[in-house]
Formats: structure tokens, sequence, C-alpha cells
């Protein structure tokens, strides 16, 4: 392989940090002469490595001295970014749950269906039923790649404004549909910029929060998810009874509430600094860092935009050595491996039985009882889902993501073998076996939102390179939204009593899948808990297992010691 030089690089040589800078006098990091400087894709044209990689060294040794309080205390602003860029995801929970009770319904099923004399009720073809319930999945697998197409032009900031405006005729394409078509039209293009947000959001997030916070940031997605959940299932419950159309536009008429706020907190916003160095924007990044932290933050900047760049830099010779920058380098070389584990920690989150085990609503009204209780009693499932997030944070933060990942598919396929057998019984006239059913599945969510949920999500955050964050996570939510897709649809006839009519023995369906995920967990998860993006690249580079992840100890300035390109001109330029 030939090695790369700076003449081989893109020819750009501005300071990133002119001496005119007012916040110059007040750094006692890295000076201006001793930085590199960058081209437009972040990558190092001419550097005094020596000097670069102390000031990196220094940054990577504060923040594995911080504590979870101390970088509370001391990236207060960051935490408060992540927060407003997660809240998009309440939008699309919030869409999701309100949406998929609407056929049931009476108004919206008298807007939408035809009166069946036999039935004497409303009902659409189950066709159409399917295509709109189904519908924003299908549009937001075109979502994930328009985010990470705005993305890698415009930044998370303008991306995430972008599709807020997106969102605002969409709703009104759903609250005003007078036929089908609109209705199937808006849940496809509400689809597009919540595929968008399930990407940006929780990249952003992982990408301006410190190590030691970065888990529970992003797990905050999840919970962001859960709220627009449970209030998407209160409005319809409140709405159901209404004797007009209002009933079911009421629903999508609330998401307007989302949009404005959102984009005024986020125009406000600063960019993510790993963004603008992959961008060649090091003078940007420094002032993003200062307005992530405290004092303290703003006086080590320099250090930490260092650390930015040393990790950038590592990753484009890695990823020279494999190809260029672009989406097929999720799938060469150690990014193979980074991407089988987003893909997977997603789908088999998915794959848990989650699907199946959601429909607790229709186990309640087979058990006996009403109809509207039943909706009572899936909001309070809601609601303790909720709170279980939050004890997913407690477990996280004394257990790490692969423990905790690992206990969630063993407790769901336990869980789920209960319920298939409660289920026989049920069928043979046991109503006592269909409250069991019933609490079991309860139990099954519960479960699911304090072992699998959030831990998802930090995970997914920290298993792609930096460089490819945005891709990987856009892939892995493709996969996801597709496998969701046919599995949904499947998952309703196994259910349905006119179709193949197993009902709750359609837990046993999922035992499998819940298996091969805590047995892929033990194999192929890694531990990232208290790991940075550079000790991370470190591991993936040397083909750490994933059982030795966690006590394999990696030393400073390690890339010198892997034989690539980048290690070989880092240790020629010093």
């Amino acid at each position: 392989m030939d090695e790369i030089t700076t003449a081989t690089l893109p020819a750009r040589a501005a300071s990133p940090f002119p001496e005119e800078d007012k916040h110059t006098e007040k750094i006692e990091a890295v000076h201006t002469s001793d930085l590199a400087v960058v081209g437009e894709n972040g990558e190092v044209l001419d550097a005094k490595w020596s000097a670069l990689r102390e000031g990196a060294n220094k940054a990577e040794e504060y923040e594995h001295s911080l504590s979870f309080w101390a970088s509370v205390k001391e990236y207060k602003a960051a935490c408060f970014w992540a927060f407003v860029a997660s809240l998009s995801i309440i939008m699309e929970g919030y869409d999701w749950t309100s949406t998929s009770g609407l056929w049931g319904m009476y108004e919206f099923r008298k807007s939408f269906g035809t009166f069946i004399p036999s039935l004497n009720d409303y009902q659409a073809p189950a066709p159409w039923q399917s295509a709109i319930s189904q519908s924003p999945s299908i549009g937001s697998v075109f979502g994930v790649y328009w985010g990470g197409y705005l993305n890698d032009r415009f930044g998370y900031r303008k991306s995430l404004i972008i599709n807020y405006f997106f969102v605002i005729p969409c709703i009104a394409l759903s609250t005003f549909a007078t036929n089908k078509i609109m209705l199937l039209m808006g849940g496809f293009l509400m689809g597009i910029p919540f595929g968008a947000f399930a990407c940006l959001g929780e990249a952003f997030a992982s990408e301006i929060c410190p190590m030691s916070l970065r888990g529970y940031l992003t797990g905050y997605v999840n919970i962001c998810w859960c709220i627009g959940g449970f209030v998407g299932t209160g409005v319809t419950v409140r709405t159901q009874n209404i004797a007009s159309s209002w009933a079911w536009r009421i629903p999508y008429m609330t998401q307007w509430i989302w949009p404005i706020p959102l984009i005024t907190l986020t125009y406000f916003a600063p960019e993510s600094p790993w963004w603008l160095v992959r961008h060649g924007k090091l003078l940007e990044a420094e002032k993003s860092v200062r307005r992530l932290g405290s004092k303290q933050t703003r006086d080590r900047s320099r250090d930490v935009v260092a650390n930015m760049v040393r990790t950038n830099q590592m990753e484009m010779e890695f990823t020279r050595s494999v190809g260029t920058s672009k989406w097929l380098d999720m799938f060469k070389g150690t990014n193979l491996r980074r991407t089988e584990i987003t893909v997977m920690v997603w789908l088999l989150q998915q794959m848990s039985g989650v699907i199946f085990a959601g429909n607790v609503v229709f186990v309640f009204e087979q058990a006996g009882i009403s109809q509207q209780a039943a909706f009572d009693l899936g909001l309070g499932t809601s609601a303790i889902q909720l709170f279980s997030n939050f004890i997913n944070m407690i477990l996280m933060f004394f257990l790490g993501r692969r423990t905790i990942y690992l206990v969630g598919f063993i407790y769901s396929a336990v869980n789920l073998v209960v319920v298939g057998v409660t289920s026989i019984y049920g069928d043979r006239g046991s109503l006592s076996a269909r409250w069991v059913q019933a609490g079991f599945q309860m139990a099954f969510m519960v479960g699911y939102t304090g072992f699998l949920g959030p831990s998802c999500y930090a995970i997914l955050g920290e298993a792609s390179s930096t460089r490819l964050r945005n891709k990987t996570i856009a892939f892995s939510r493709m996969v996801y939204a597709i496998d969701g897709l046919i599995f949904n649809i499947l998952n309703s006839y196994m259910i349905n009593p006119s179709a193949f009519n197993w009902q709750g023995k359609t837990a046993f369906f999922w035992v499998p899948f819940a298996t091969a995920g805590a047995a892929w967990c033990f194999w192929r998860l890694p531990e990232f808990k208290h790991r940075s993006y550079y000790e991370i690249n470190i591991l993936f580079e040397k083909k750490v297992s994933a059982r030795k992840f966690k006590s394999t100890l990696v030393e400073v300035n390690e890339e010198e010691l892997l034989g690539t390109s980048a290690s070989l001109q880092m240790a020629n330029m010093g």
C-alpha cells in the first residue's frame, strides 16, 4: 500500500486557529502553529503531530477522569442541546402510537370505510388498512437516506430544521384527508422526516456529549419515544368517543404543537464539533466546544478539538486503506464489523418479540374486559414503560451496555414461553390464564424498556466510526424499517382470529429469535462503557473480541503500533 502523504491530499492551507482569535491568550494547550491544517474533509494536510498528540492525550485523560456528576456539571449545555435534538423523537412516538389506534375508532372507520350490513359497522378493506398503517414505515425507509444526504451537506442543525418544516404540511394532509389516498400519502410523507429524525437526533446527541454521559443522553432518545407514545395513547383514548370526524382529526392536529418550538430551539443550537472537524472547520469546532461546556471546557477547547482531529485523521486513514468515504465503506475492513453491530442491535431489538407483545390491548379484550378499560390499561402500560426507561439508566450506570442487552434477550425468551403456555390454557376457556397472559405481556413491555430500549440507542451512538456514524445509523434504521414492515404484517396475520388464529401462541414464533439475540450478544456485542471514540477505533483495528473489549488496555498513542499508513505518517511527522 502506498503511504499517503500531504502531497496526495487536497490542498487547502488556511490556518484553523488564527492568532487574532480573542480566546487564544486564555488557552494553554496547543499553539496555533502546532495544530494541523486540514482539508475540506477534515484530513490533516500538515501538522506537528507530537504537539497535536500531546493536546489530544490531555483531552483524552481529562475526559476519562470525569465522573458522571462532574460531567453533568461541566457539560450542562451539551445535556440541554442533546435533550432538544432528541425531542424530535417524541413526534415519531406520538404519531406511531396515536395513529395505530385509529382503526379502532368508529368515526375513523366511518370516514374511510364502507358500511357492512352483516356487521352493522364500517370497515375498510384489509389491504387498505395494512397500507395506511404501514405507510409511515415505508416513508421512513426513504427518510433515513434523506436525513443522511442532508447531514452530509448541511450538518445536523440545518437538517433538523429542514425536516421540522417538512412535517407541517404533511400533518395538514392527514388532518384534512377526505379519502384513503390522501391518508395514505399523508402517512408516507410523514414517515420521511420521521426516518430522518431517528438518525439525526441520535447521532447528534452522541457527538456533543462527553464519554461518561454519552450512553444516557443517547438512551434518552428511547425515553422521548415513550413520552410520545404515552401522550399519543392518552389523546386517542380521550377523543375516541367524540361523535364527529374530530375524533380522529384531533390526534393528527395535535402534532402541530411540536414543529415551531423545536425549529426555534434548534436554530440557536450549536453544530456538532465532530461534524465541523470532518469538514475542516476547526475554528468553528472550537467555538462549538466552548458553547457545549463550562469555563473549564472553554479553556481546554483546543485540546478537545485536537483529540477530534486525531481521531478523525485515524479514521480517514483507515478508510483510505480500504476505499473512499462513501456508503460502501460501511462494509469494508473493520467497518463491516461495526455495521454488523449497529444493524443487529436494532434488528434484534425488534425481533425480541416486542412486535407481538405490544398488542396487549387486544389480549385484555380477549380476557373479557371492555374496550375502554382495555385502552386505559394500555395507557397504564405506557406509563410504566416510561418509568422503566429510568431504571435502565441506573442499570447502565452499573452494568454497562453488553450485560443489559444480553439479559434483556434472555428475559424476553423466558417471558414469551410463559405467554405461549398460558395462551394454550386460555384457548381452553380459562379466563384466569388470559389474565396471566395479559400480565406477562405487560411485564414483557416493561422489561423491554428496562433492558433493550434505551440500551440500543446507547450502542448505536458508539459502535460506528465518527466519520460513518450518520450513514451507519441511517442504514441500520433502513433495515429496521423494512424488517418491521414485513414482520408487523406477518404478526397481524398470526394473531388475527380470521387468519392464522394463533393469537397468544404467536409468542412461540418469537422465542427462537429472542434466543438467537442472546447468543449473538454473548459472542458479538462488545462493551463500550468508559471507552472514548479514539479507544473504540483502536480496539476495532486490533480486532479485539467482543468479550475482551471491556478488559483490554489501550495505551497512549497506540495508533502508532497498528501498522497503518496513518500511524506511519503520524510517527514520521511528529
